[in-house]
């Protein structure tokens, strides 16, 4: 899988874009807003709201954190399992540079059916990966239900339909 990420990341452009205006749905509005796309491997162009996604589909990000310094991502699928990505498991909290960062990670998709649901959270202390993972855990409609931010946080998502 590591060796399929750095596959993932090097075949993208050498320069990330600005994510302004890029897809995913933004629950904030405005300057400093947090931005997210995923990227399936083999496709340049960036995953949209409600795009089509299958078990095996490799994934990589571009964050933004806007404003913000910090910023956990983390999906809920079909089953309701929750995966972090970033930060890794069993890593601090850590600074975020500003403007649009591919992460060095990717994800493969597995089988679990009807949606994978992408959620970067950011804000201006460090926030608690695990807190907000059971928070995702614990939502009656993980694929629609707004997951409850800390104060001061504000979060970028994006929903892939799986068939």
């Amino acid at each position: 899988l590591a060796v399929a990420a750095g596959a993932l990341l090097w075949a993208q452009p050498a320069a990330v874009p600005d994510l302004a205006g890029g897809a995913g749905e933004e629950r904030a509005k405005g300057s400093g807003a947090p931005q997210l796309q995923v990227l399936r491997a083999g496709d340049p162009a960036p995953l949209g709201p409600g795009a089509a996604a299958r078990a095996g589909d490799l994934l990589g990000f571009r964050v933004n954190p806007g404003a913000a310094e910090y910023g956990v991502l983390l999906s809920v699928d079909g089953r309701g399992a929750v995966t972090r990505h970033f930060p890794p498991e069993g890593a601090p909290p850590a600074g975020l540079s500003p403007g649009a960062t591919a992460l060095d990670i990717g994800y493969e998709l597995d089988d679990a059916p009807a949606f994978e649901r992408f959620v970067w959270v950011t804000a201006d202390q460090p926030l608690d990966p695990t807190a907000l993972a059971e928070a995702l855990a614990g939502l009656p409609r993980p694929e629609t239900d707004p997951l409850p931010l800390p104060p001061g946080a504000r979060a970028a998502e994006l929903l892939l339909r799986k068939p």
